[in-house]
């Protein structure tokens, strides 16, 4: 709606402002743009995102018939946290005691603000637009808006600041993060902290790319379970019956695919190790991340496994177990969903992905990279790890925080390759929780659960958390960390980015602990109920 708010604006400058700044905005024909200042952009950086809010970039003010074809000169002006700034034709500056034009125009039926080109982080915004009639110096007809942070969304910043900041058993700190979810009643939030690249001191935004890891599992899993739904295979279908004889001779034991059903590979109790355990992958892993490997050789890797130590020391032999009789994470599993799929299909896992996923949900930061695709494509984080730490200090690696950002993508496949952003992850792990994708038996089926811990249940490619009743899954590799949750009563998304991978610091995934903080936040709970619960449990 168009508003005439002259008076409101002359108490309004009166009250701020110095009487030759009103002189100068209201008899000034020419005022000369100010120069070498910074403009609020800059100077409101990694405060507080208003993507939760609607931010008018572009406005359009429907003009009075009695004023087209009349001389005008626009302006805009705009509080920021309380500081003000004020536009010329190109950018924002700070007040200095002129009020440069943004042009002057010949007023038509309608007349366009170019405001603002992007989110603007912010505790509080208000911003005056409008026009000053050349025939009557005292006129200002135009419009405003206000957008105030809440209270919530101030406290998810400072914890998501506070977060990422070192400590006694994280001594570099974590360089960038990012913070998406629904505020019940107020919409989206979505807050940054820190660099998406150290080096060249780029703070990290909302539409930073990174790696995401073990979530690529929740869309591997949801492609197997739409095949089930059009007909086209089983969950208890043996990976015999399409990948005949390629699971055999696993070492000590006549188990083979023909006892492995489709279901034991997507909720991890198919007794199959995990290709992550073979030495040779993980000193590849470690030192020549552009390396290649086929789906194929992953899967051969882990049948000729011999027994071995996982990463907390624990002993075990392999097979794990037998079918269906234990849950052990296997990365191994969703390779061999990969194949599957294609076999079932004739295409590609990749193309699959994106055209039954990403193209239709307008995931638009999300891709599946191709083999001997490193890097990642476009705007994007860098990723950064401690060898030193990540190897449970193994004599050899410097304890110092290193970049790892290229990563071939076949070294995980379809259990681990993907790329995306917190906004995108938010938006899938919605229509996931919200039971978008899948007709109710085969849903039903997803969300059937085999007991994994105290606190943590397995579905088929998801996980259940009972401190909260979320849905969720994680997702770790090397220079990156992601985790994703949807809270089932009140129907949050919230998905955590950071960029740097923690592998081997368990107790101190900080992923996990600015989600279950934030969910402390938005339930009105003290700060870290969740994580003391959690520990208590386990």
């Amino acid at each position: 709606m168009f508003h005439r708010f002259k008076k409101k604006l002359l108490i309004f400058v009166l009250c701020v402002f110095q009487s030759s700044f009103l002189s100068q905005l209201l008899y000034a024909s020419t005022i000369s743009p100010i120069q070498d200042t910074k403009s609020p952009f800059d100077a409101t950086r990694n405060l507080v995102s208003t993507a939760n809010t609607p931010l008018i970039l572009s406005p359009i003010l429907e003009i009075p018939v009695e004023h087209q074809g009349k001389e005008a000169e626009l302006y805009a002006f705009a509080l920021v946290n309380n500081v003000l700034y004020v536009k010329d034709s190109v950018s924002w500056e700070y007040f200095d005691n002129q009020i440069p034009s943004m042009g002057g125009v010949t007023l038509e039926t309608q007349q366009g603000f170019d405001l603002f080109n992007g989110d603007l982080p912010v505790y509080q915004l208000q911003v005056f637009y409008g026009y000053r009639l050349l025939e009557d110096p005292y006129s200002f007809y135009g419009n405003s808006f206000k957008v105030t942070i809440s209270e919530v969304a101030r406290q998810l910043q400072d914890m998501l600041d506070n977060a990422i900041k070192p400590s006694a058993e994280i001594k570099e700190g974590i360089p960038g993060a990012v913070l998406a979810l629904t505020i019940p009643g107020e919409g989206e939030w979505i807050g940054t902290a820190g660099y998406a690249d150290v080096a060249n001191q780029i703070p990290m935004e909302v539409d930073h790319r990174m790696r995401i890891g073990s979530i690529t599992k929740t869309f591997t899993a949801m492609l197997i379970l739409q095949l089930v739904e059009e007909g086209k295979l089983s969950l208890d279908d043996s990976v015999d019956k399409w990948l005949p004889g390629m699971v055999e001779d696993i070492v000590d034991t006549p188990m083979s695919g023909k006892d492995i059903t489709v279901r034991q590979l997507l909720n991890h109790t198919s007794g199959l190790s995990n290709f992550v355990y073979d030495m040779d992958w993980t000193m590849n892993y470690y030192n020549e991340p552009t390396k290649q490997y086929t789906p194929e050789e992953l899967v051969k890797m882990t049948l000729v496994m011999p027994d071995g130590t996982f990463p907390d020391g624990t002993k075990y032999t392999v097979p794990l177990s037998q079918p269906g009789e234990e849950w052990n994470y296997s990365n191994t599993g969703y390779i061999l969903l990969g194949l599957i799929a294609e076999k079932v299909t004739g295409n590609t896992w990749e193309s699959e992905i994106e055209n039954r996923f990403i193209k239709p949900l307008g995931l638009t930061n999300t891709y599946v990279p191709k083999t001997g695709e490193s890097d990642i494509q476009g705007k994007h984080a860098i990723g950064y790890w401690n060898m030193f730490d990540e190897t449970e200090h193994t004599p050899g690696f410097e304890d110092v925080l290193v970049e790892r950002t290229l990563t071939d993508p076949s070294y995980t496949w379809a259990s681990g390759n993907m790329i995306s952003t917190a906004d995108d992850l938010n938006r899938w792990i919605t229509a996931i929780g919200e039971k978008d994708l899948l007709k109710f038996e085969v849903e039903e089926q997803q969300f059937t659960w085999f007991p994994v811990a105290p606190v943590v249940k397995m579905g088929l490619g998801i996980t259940e958390e009972l401190l909260y009743a979320t849905y969720a899954h994680r997702g770790q590799i090397g220079g990156f960390d992601a985790v994703m949750h949807y809270e089932i009563d009140l129907k949050i998304p919230i998905t955590t980015m950071i960029n740097r991978s923690l592998t081997n610091l368990t107790p101190y995934n900080v992923s996990l602990i600015i989600t279950y903080n934030a969910l402390d936040i938005i339930k009105n709970l003290p700060v870290g109920t969740t994580m003391t619960r959690s520990r208590h449990i386990q």
